[in-house]
């Protein structure tokens, strides 16, 4: 599970203390997905109806709390399957999925909020597909800043997704607009996209990722960091043709999809010192809106 540093403008706390947090999350989930799961399989073998059946409803599926911060503690009626059949309720996997579900509010919650301070989340990212594919698909040692704004001589600029992984740096963008569409790409400022009988001009993605790079490398220089950096745009439904993309730009879609997919997630390899400083140095130069927590 990808770990969320950097939400927007939001306030996060990794901003405060990213070696701490980022080793904080990976224990957390651990432990609490091994306490979880012992109280799963506790209570099928004591034929608890929460976990075995739906009879009583969700009156018999109340996970144990945990000492943390974490919406799962908070919600023990959550963490039930929706109402079904009781194959569904007794599934591991769907324990799993509503482990993962929740534990997504708990990262969005880490990357909007510190002990004093409090940014307002649009509700949209709760229901952000990309968002949830990129936290809940990857390693934990994946680090995502989401859409960040960073703050530059004074002025914020928005950029596009950049995700930090132990080898290498990926500014990302996802172009996913309809089913079977056929993006003919070009370095010019639009790309052609087909859709059935349809033709329509779309603003080429690598001019978003032109920037969010430029931003980054200069950054990482700053710093001395020395990270590849890789611009990639992903159609994972539909077709690029780009026969003349150039060196740091990749493109991603059906064909090669799942190959793309599968060597990011099977990347295991611990975090790393270089990547933790290009990290610190992205989010020393984010910008961020909140307000003092209420007291």
């Amino acid at each position: 599970m990808g770990q969320l540093i950097k939400l927007q403008d939001y306030i996060s706390r990794y901003e405060e203390d990213l070696a701490a947090y980022t080793t904080r999350f990976i224990l957390f989930k651990r432990r609490r997905w091994e306490r979880l799961k012992q109280w799963w399989e506790s209570a099928r073998e004591a034929g608890a109806p929460g976990a075995g059946n739906r009879a009583d409803g969700d009156a018999g599926f109340s996970p144990p709390p945990f000492p943390e911060e974490s919406v799962m503690a908070q919600r023990p009626g959550r963490l039930a399957a929706d109402p079904g059949t009781a194959e569904k309720s007794a599934s591991l996997e769907a324990l799993k999925k509503a482990f993962l579900n929740d534990l997504f509010e708990l990262q969005i919650k880490w990357a909007s909020s510190t002990a004093a301070k409090i940014s307002y989340v649009d509700r949209s990212y709760y229901r952000d597909g990309h968002l949830k594919f990129l936290m809940q698909r990857f390693p934990d040692t994946f680090l995502c800043l989401y859409k960040p704004v960073f703050l530059l001589k004074k002025a914020p600029v928005e950029a596009e997704i950049v995700l930090i992984t132990p080898v290498e740096l990926l500014c990302l963008s996802f172009l996913e607009e309809e089913e079977d569409a056929i993006y003919i790409a070009s370095s010019e400022k639009f790309w052609l996209k087909r859709a059935g009988d349809r033709e329509e001009k779309i603003v080429n993605p690598f001019l978003a990722l032109n920037r969010t790079e430029a931003i980054v490398r200069r950054l990482l220089k700053e710093y001395g960091i020395g990270v590849p950096v890789t611009k990639t745009v992903v159609a994972s439904n539909g077709y690029i043709d780009y026969p003349s993309a150039s060196f740091g730009q990749e493109t991603v879609d059906r064909l090669n999809y799942e190959s793309w997919f599968q060597r990011l997630r099977n990347l295991r390899s611990p975090l790393k010192h270089e990547q933790l400083k290009a990290a610190r140095a992205l989010l020393r130069h984010c910008h961020s809106v909140y307000l003092p927590r209420q007291r």
